[in-house]
């Protein structure tokens, strides 16, 4: 199951990757029906979306199209090529979008901190406005350099923040950002939050945006 209803598909290039001269990639998402597999899918139905002469291992559902459905199962696959030339297909990945209860995003924002990962693509939460998140600070420094972009759209961009800077103490620390402030967050957007320390070392911590009722 993934977490959210615009989910960030990513996969691996074909190696050796130096052997194309101009690599793109088709990509194609379909609902599987009863009795049908995620091959049967992929072969006879029409896609809900699909995507050609994309340059990047990965694709993030767009804000453009109709959140996916709880309700239903999907499959995905991509499709390598060399300018028009086919090289391979990729195995076929099914998922289901996770349902939260209504009370789940605010129940977990109320009591629960997130640790921070070292690569972009790692976990993400739900945020109604207050983004909780664990960072250990094991140098000898009081501050870390808080960066959040909206990584929803095609480009990414920085949000502009009131204060981009956050103070820690040694050791652990149980951080929080109100966000609820924060004018340039869109409701239901995908966002990646980058901490860095003194040392230039980034931890990583990306969210949807839920605007508070």
């Amino acid at each position: 199951r993934v977490e959210t209803t615009r989910p960030l598909f990513t996969w691996i290039p074909p190696s050796p990757f130096n052997l194309f001269s101009n690599l793109n990639y088709e990509w194609i998402l379909t609902e599987i029906l009863p009795t049908q597999s995620g091959a049967d899918a992929i072969q006879q139905n029409i896609p809900v979306l699909s995507q050609s002469n994309l340059l990047t291992t990965s694709f993030q559902y767009p804000l453009a199209m109709a959140e996916l459905d709880t309700s239903k199962t999907y499959a995905w696959r991509v499709t390598a090529k060399n300018s028009t030339s086919f090289i391979a297909n990729s195995e076929i990945w099914t998922f289901r979008v996770r349902k939260f209860e209504p009370d789940t995003a605010t129940r977990n924002g109320a009591g629960y901190y997130t640790t921070l990962r070292r690569d972009e693509d790692a976990s993400y939460i739900i945020c109604n406005g207050l983004l909780r998140f664990e960072y250990l600070n094991e140098i000898n420094s009081n501050r870390v350099d808080i960066k959040i972009f909206d990584v929803g759209t095609p480009i990414r961009t920085e949000v502009g923040l009131d204060s981009n800077t956050v103070l820690v103490v040694y050791g652990q620390n149980y951080l929080q950002l109100d966000l609820r402030a924060e004018t340039e967050l869109k409701d239901r957007h995908i966002y990646l939050m980058e901490v860095q320390n003194a040392n230039k070392e980034k931890g990583y911590l990306k969210f949807e945006y839920r605007k508070p009722d």
